[in-house]
């Protein structure tokens, strides 16, 4: 099988093209662990729940680190949602949990 064949005016306007574009410079999360502020994004990016997240949420979702839902096994409990936070101003609990009956 035959790979593409580039004229070298195409080839000329490709390397233009690679020129313009400059690499997003990502030092600064080269100690980080995770994908930054993801949980943060993921709630507000979320339709049913940005309808419900309030200005004071967006500060305090900046500290959000981790995420965990459970179904229960007990039959009064249908979920179990474990919210776990950096140290922050706002609370002094690591992780916040919410029960659903």
């Amino acid at each position: 099988m035959a790979g593409i064949v580039k004229s070298d005016e195409e080839k000329k306007e490709d390397e233009e093209e690679d020129a313009k574009h400059k690499p997003t410079d990502v030092a600064y999360l080269k100690d980080k662990k995770g994908v930054p502020d993801f949980w943060k994004k993921a709630i507000q990016n979320n339709a049913m729940l940005s309808q419900i997240v309030t200005e004071k949420d967006r500060e305090v979702l900046e500290h959000l680190v981790d995420v965990k839902c459970v179904q229960s096994e007990e039959p009064s409990i249908n979920l179990k949602v474990s919210m776990k936070f950096a140290p922050n101003d706002f609370f002094t609990n690591e992780v916040l949990e919410y029960t659903a009956f």
